[in-house]
């Protein structure tokens, strides 16, 4: 019985989660030995750390 209201209130909780965009606009200055390939690397990485920070996760 026990087992079947945890599953229950497990299963419920990810019924109500939802997916959600965040958009933001980030400017990397890239030094000279930086390729367009590491610079994308590591503005995306510093995009995502932010928006972590701002969710609060």
């Amino acid at each position: 019985m026990v087992k079947r209201i945890t599953l229950l209130l497990f299963l419920s909780g990810c019924l109500f989660a939802t997916d959600k965009t965040f958009v933001r606009e980030y400017t990397y200055t890239a030094n000279r030995l930086d390729t367009k390939e590491t610079a994308r690397r590591i503005s995306l990485q510093e995009v995502k750390t932010l928006i972590l920070e701002e969710v609060g996760v």
